[in-house]
């Protein structure tokens, strides 16, 4: 078993936690307080990626998925009359966001620390839902 960092716990506690804090507002209009969270991380990681200089090729993946999404939605704005381009790159901002993180956070998250933490979680929320029903 790998021993883990304080920055990967971290970054462990913020994707349990970021279901919760998604449900809040940023400053940033249409991004969410969890993902300003997680935003320190990804960069953090995506910088110790691009340091490092590992395989080369483990960045391909990355490409190709802005590549698909760049698309995609560059044919959804032209192709369709009443597309708003502000929605359309609010999601394109945000499914970049989600494959970044995916990619330079795979490997890095700490998976007895995430299954304890989403147990305890479960529970406290079961406990929480029993007692609003009881009174």
């Amino acid at each position: 078993m790998p021993k883990h960092s304080k920055l990967e716990k971290a970054l462990t506690v913020f994707v349990v936690l970021l279901p919760l804090l998604a449900q809040y507002r940023s400053v940033i209009p249409g991004i969410s307080l969890g993902e300003i969270a997680l935003l320190p991380f990804a960069v953090a990681y995506f910088a110790i990626s691009v340091t490092k200089g590992g395989d080369r090729r483990s960045f391909f993946g990355l490409y190709v998925i802005f590549a698909i999404v760049l698309l995609a939605n560059t044919l959804a704005v032209i192709c369709q009359p009443f597309c708003s381009f502000s929605n359309s790159a609010s999601v394109l901002m945000r499914i970049v966001f989600y494959a970044a993180l995916i990619f330079v956070a795979r490997g890095r998250i700490d998976t007895v620390l995430l299954c304890r933490l989403l147990v305890l979680l479960a529970f406290a929320n079961g406990f929480y839902t029993i007692m609003q029903f009881v009174s």
